[in-house]
C-alpha cells in the first residue's frame, strides 16, 4: 500500500552506529571524509559510480526527456538501459558490477509487449508523478512478472539503481541483504517481505537513508549524496577478516563474536584453520565456485591433505538449526507410527507386527478373513474392520464414520500419532486399538544435510547407494544416502511453500574411485544433465508407504536441485581411473599443497589473507542458493567481461584443441563461462579477478581429460603450454602442464589425476 505521510526515522543505535563506524574505518585505514577525492574509498567505492552517472546521462537521460512514443522508442530506451548496464566504464573499471547479468539478461529477450511494457514503466519510474516510493511500487506492479523466477531482490535493486543514478540526492541504490542486515543492526527489526519492493519499504529504506546521512554529517565526514551512504553500509558492513577489530552483524542481525570474521567466506576459513585444516583462501573459494558453477567436484590429489575434511567443513558452515517437536517419552507398550499418503487417501493402515504381537485379536471370519475391532480414540469409541492378508501376513484396519472423520482431520502425511494395544487380561475380550495424539516438546536440532559415503570396492550398481526393492518381502531396501535425497526433495518443497530458497544438503563420496564409478554413480549424471527423475521401482505400495517400510520410496524421484556432491580421489593399484563421461560432467581439483611448516602453530590473522591476485570470495552469499544449468546466458555474459577478451582466448583454444583432435564441447565450453561468471560476482573487485578465474576453469574442465603416451601427448602439452605462457598469462595452468610434460618425458606416460 502507498504510503500517504512522510515516513521518519530516529537516530540508529548509537553502540550499532559505532560498530559499524569502526569497521568503516577499519576496512579504509586512509579514510578522512567522503569529498576527498583520493584513497581508497574514492578508488574503490565512488569513482566508477560517478562514471556510471555519466554514463547514464549520455545514454539514458535524452530518451528519457524526449516526447516520442511508440515501438521504435520503447526499443531505443530497453537498448539503452542494457548498454549502461553492460558498457565497459573505463580501462581500469569493468562494467558496473552493481547488478548481475543474471538479472537484467531478460532484456535481450523481450517480446515486443514486454519492451513497450517496460519501457512505459521505466519513464513512469523516472519521470513520472509523485514521490519515488510511490513510482517504486508502480513500476514493480510491471516489472515483477517479467523478472519473476528472478526472486523479489531484483524488484529492489533495479529500480533503485537508477533512481539514484537519477536523484543521488534523494534516492539510494537498494542492496537485499545488505540493507536487512544494517536495519536489523540499527534498528532491531526485519526490514523486507518475501514480495517485490513496494511504496512503503522503500520509504523506510530513504528514511533510514536519511537519518545515517545526518549521522555520517555530524561525524565530519561530509556525504554528499546518498551515493555516500550507500558506499559507507557497503564498507562497513563487509570488512576485511583481517583487519577489523570487531565484527558485524549476521544475516540474522546477530552480533557475531568477537574474533569471528564478518564475511561469509572468512567465517569459513576460521572454521577450516579451527579445525587444523591449512588451504589457501584460493582453493577453498575455487572448491565453493566449482561446487556453485556444477554441483559435482572431485577433489584429487595426495592422500592426508584433508580432502574429505575440506568438503566436511563446507557443508558443517551451510548447516542450519531448526525448531522441531520431539515427542514425550512413550510408555513400553505404546508404537509411534508415521502417517503415510496411503492412509489418508485409502482410508486403511496396517497394523504393525510390534503391535499385533502384543494384542488379542478376534477371531476371523473364514469367508471374508476379517472382524470388527473395537478403537478407542480422544472423541470416543467405535468398533472398526479389520482383516487379515495372507499375502503379506498383515493386519489391516479399515477407518470409517466418525473414527476417519477425526483421522483426517488431525493428522496429514508426515505427522505421528501413538498407538497402542489395550488387553484385559481379566477376561477373554478382545484388545482394543487405542489411538492418541503425540505429546511433543520444542527443542532445537541440528539439521541432518550432509551424508559421507564410503565407497565400496565392490559396487558394481546403484544398489549401494539408492538400496533397492525386494520382490520376495514387497518392501525397499533403503540407505542413508536415499534418505539425504528425499530430506533434499522435502526442503525443496517446504521452501517454496514459504517462499524462500531451499537449503543446501551435500554428499561426500569418500574414495568415490575404489569402485569403476561409471557402474554405480553414472545414473546420477544423465539425470542432473537432462532433468529427468531417477527410477528406484514400480511398487505403489512401496511408494505409499503401506509396505510398511521406514520411509515410504517413490516409484521416481528427481535429483533435488538443492543437492551437492563432491567426489574424494586417491590413486593407487587398488583404485580406478575415470571415464572422460565422468570428469566432462564435474571439476576436477586438485589439493596437493602442503605446509608442513604451519602445521600444528597458531595462525594469526594474515592465515586468512588471500595472496596477491588470488580469489578471495569477499562477495560469497551467505546461503548457496541453487542456480539454473549452465546454459547460453552464461556464455552471453561470460563474453562481456573483459571486453570480451576472456571469451576470445577460450575460442582460440577450442581451435587449436580441434586442429589435435582434443577439443571441448559445448557443457564445457558454458560451464567455464559460469565458473568465471560466478568468480567475478563474488570476488573483491581487482584487475585479474577474470584471468584467474578463467585459469583456474580450464584447469579443472580441459586438463583433466588429457592422458596418454609421450607419442600422444608430448606435442600438445608443448602447444598447451605455449598458450599458459601467453599474455595474459594462467600460470596454474602452466604449472599443472609443466609437471604433466616432465612426468611424460620422465616415464613415457602422463595423466591429469595421479
Amino acid at each position: 500500500m502507498i504510503p500517504t505521510q512522510p515516513v521518519h526515522y530516529d537516530a540508529p543505535d548509537p553502540a550499532a552506529l559505532a560498530r559499524l563506524r569502526e569497521y568503516f574505518l577499519a576496512d579504509l585505514p586512509d579514510f578522512s571524509s567522503f569529498d576527498e577525492r583520493s584513497g581508497h574509498y574514492w578508488d574503490e567505492e565512488r569513482a566508477y559510480k560517478e562514471l556510471l552517472g555519466d554514463l547514464y546521462r549520455a545514454r539514458l537521460r535524452p530518451l528519457l526527456d524526449d516526447e516520442e512514443r511508440g515501438a521504435a522508442s520503447a526499443h531505443r530506451l530497453v537498448g539503452a538501459i542494457r548498454k549502461v548496464l553492460t558498457t565497459r566504464l573505463s580501462d581500469r573499471y569493468g562494467p558496473q558490477n552493481l547488478l548481475n547479468w543474471r538479472l537484467f539478461d531478460f532484456l535481450s529477450r523481450m517480446s515486443e509487449d514486454e519492451t513497450l511494457l517496460l519501457a512505459g514503466a521505466f519513464r513512469d519510474l523516472l519521470r513520472g508523478p509523485g514521490e519515488s516510493p510511490e513510482r517504486v511500487e508502480r513500476f514493480n506492479a510491471v516489472f515483477a512478472p517479467l523478472v519473476a523466477p528472478a526472486g523479489p531482490a531484483v524488484t529492489r535493486s533495479f529500480p533503485s539503481l537508477f533512481l539514484m543514478l537519477e536523484r543521488p540526492d534523494e534516492d539510494i541504490y537498494v542492496r537485499t541483504e545488505l540493507f536487512e542486515s544494517a536495519h536489523r543492526r540499527l534498528y532491531g527489526a526485519p526490514l523486507f517481505s518475501n514480495k517485490p519492493l513496494d511504496a512503503a519499504e522503500y520509504a523506510a529504506i530513504r528514511a533510514m537513508a536519511v537519518a545515517l546521512r545526518t549521522a555520517l554529517a555530524d561525524w565530519g565526514w561530509r556525504p554528499a549524496d546518498m551515493i555516500d551512504v550507500q558506499g559507507f553500509l557497503w564498507c562497513a558492513q563487509e570488512p576485511a577478516a583481517t583487519e577489523a577489530p570487531a565484527q558485524k552483524a549476521s544475516a540474522g542481525g546477530r552480533a557475531a563474536a568477537p574474533g569471528v570474521p564478518s564475511s561469509a567466506f572468512d567465517r569459513l576459513l576460521a572454521s577450516l584453520a579451527a579445525g587444523g585444516l591449512y588451504f589457501s583462501p584460493e582453493a577453498v573459494a575455487n572448491y565453493l565456485l566449482a561446487l556453485q558453477a556444477k554441483r559435482f567436484v572431485i577433489l584429487t590429489g595426495i592422500s592426508g591433505t584433508g580432502k574429505t575434511k575440506l568438503a566436511k567443513t563446507v557443508a558443517g558452515h551451510y548447516g542450519h538449526v531448526d525448531t522441531v517437536a520431539e515427542p514425550l517419552p512413550l510408555p513400553e507398550d505404546a508404537t509411534l507410527i508415521t502417517v503415510r499418503p496411503y492412509m489418508l487417501k485409502h482410508a486403511t493402515m496396517v497394523i504393525p507386527v510390534s503391535v499385533t504381537s502384543g494384542m488379542r485379536l478376534p477371531p476371523l471370519d473364514p469367508a471374508t478373513n476379517g472382524a470388527r475391532l473395537r478403537v478407542l480414540y480422544p472423541d470416543g469409541t467405535l468398533e472398526q474392520s479389520i482383516w487379515r492378508d495372507p499375502t503379506r501376513n498383515v493386519t489391516v484396519l479399515s477407518q470409517s464414520s466418525q473414527f476417519r472423520r477425526w483421522f483426517v482431520d488431525n493428522f496429514q502425511a508426515g505427522d505421528a500419532f501413538v498407538l497402542r494395544a489395550v488387553t484385559d487380561h481379566d477376561s477373554d475380550a478382545a484388545s482394543t486399538l487405542e489411538f492418541s495424539r503425540v505429546r511433543t516438546m520444542q527443542r532445537q536440532k541440528a539439521s541432518e544435510h550432509l551424508e559421507i559415503v564410503a565407497v565400496r570396492p565392490d559396487w558394481t550398481d546403484s544398489r549401494g547407494l539408492l538400496g533397492y526393492h525386494n520382490p520376495i518381502t514387497g518392501t525397499y531396501a533403503s540407505t542413508p544416502y536415499l534418505r539425504l535425497l528425499l530430506r533434499a526433495t522435502e526442503e525443496v518443497r517446504r521452501a517454496e511453500e514459504e517462499g524462500r530458497e531451499p537449503r543446501p544438503y551435500f554428499v561426500v563420496l569418500d574414495e568415490m574411485n575404489l569402485a569403476r564409478v561409471e557402474h554405480y554413480f553414472s545414473d546420477f549424471l544423465s539425470c542432473m544433465e537432462s532433468g529427468e527423475d531417477l527410477h528406484l521401482h514400480d511398487n505403489p505400495m512401496v511408494e505409499s508407504g503401506e509396505a510398511g517400510d521406514e520411509v515410504a520410496v517413490p516409484m521416481r524421484l528427481a535429483i533435488p536441485k538443492n543437492l551437492y556432491f563432491t567426489g574424494t580421489v586417491n590413486i593407487d593399484e587398488t583404485t580406478y581411473m575415470f571415464s572422460p563421461k565422468i570428469l566432462d560432467r564435474a571439476f576436477t581439483i586438485e589439493l596437493s599443497e602442503v605446509d608442513l611448516a604451519a602445521l600444528g602453530s597458531a595462525r594469526d590473522d594474515g592465515a586468512m589473507r588471500s595472496a596477491p591476485g588470488a580469489l578471495h570470495l569477499a562477495r560469497l552469499p551467505e546461503q548457496l542458493a541453487p542456480l539454473p544449468p549452465p546454459s547460453t546466458d552464461d556464455w552471453r555474459e561470460f563474453g562481456i567481461h573483459e571486453g570480451g577478451a576472456l571469451r576470445d582466448r577460450l575460442l582460440r583454444l577450442q581451435a587449436w584443441l580441434a586442429d589435435h583432435d582434443r577439443h571441448f564441447g559445448y557443457r564445457v565450453a558454458v560451464e567455464t563461462a559460469r565458473f568465471v561468471n560466478l568468480a567475478l560476482a563474488q570476488t573483491a573487485p581487482h584487475a585479474a579477478a577474470g584471468w584467474v578465474a578463467l585459469d583456474l576453469a580450464l584447469l579443472q574442465k580441459v586438463l583433466p581429460k588429457l592422458h596418454g603416451t609421450q607419442q600422444e601427448l608430448e606435442e600438445v602439452l608443448e602447444g598447451l603450454l605455449a598458450f599458459a605462457r601467453e599474455e595474459p598469462a594462467l600460470p596454474r595452468m602452466e604449472g599443472k602442464l609443466r609437471r604433466m610434460l616432465g612426468r611424460l618425458q620422465r616415464q613415457g606416460f602422463t595423466a591429469f589425476i595421479g
